[in-house]
């Protein structure tokens, strides 16, 4: 079956919420997705280790991303690839939005531990 290309632009309609970070997939198929994350000053995705490779777009705001054993500052135009089974996270400081490819799909308890940190506010 063949999939119809997908026109998104991440600055139409941004979902920036209070709380917690928000995302928006906007390609999934068997393989992998495409997803954009909001983050505002402060929010997260908690570090974690899921069996997925992800490539993370800076498309706007400054952040810290961990990736493996290293913790680096991000602006917009950077790119972070970060292969399956290596530690990762992301960190807003200022308003934040990123575009995350994923690729395969995380597994049905890759993201248990994204979940609990959440629900106890740690990032690390």
């Amino acid at each position: 079956m063949r999939t119809q290309p997908v026109f998104s632009n991440c600055f139409a309609s941004p979902a920036f919420q209070p709380g917690k970070f928000s995302a928006r997939t906007i390609f999934e198929n068997a393989e992998g997705k495409v997803v954009m994350a909001y983050f505002e000053p402060g929010q997260f995705i908690p570090v974690h280790a899921p069996n997925a490779n992800v490539t993370l777009v800076v498309m706007e705001g400054e952040g810290t991303v961990v990736a493996g054993d290293e913790k680096r500052d991000v602006t917009r135009g950077d790119v972070v690839v970060i292969t399956r089974g290596e530690r990762r996270g992301v960190l807003a400081k200022t308003r934040l939005i990123v575009v995350h490819a994923v690729s395969p799909l995380p597994g049905p308890h890759d993201h248990d531990e994204v979940k609990a940190k959440l629900l106890a506010g740690k990032f690390e």
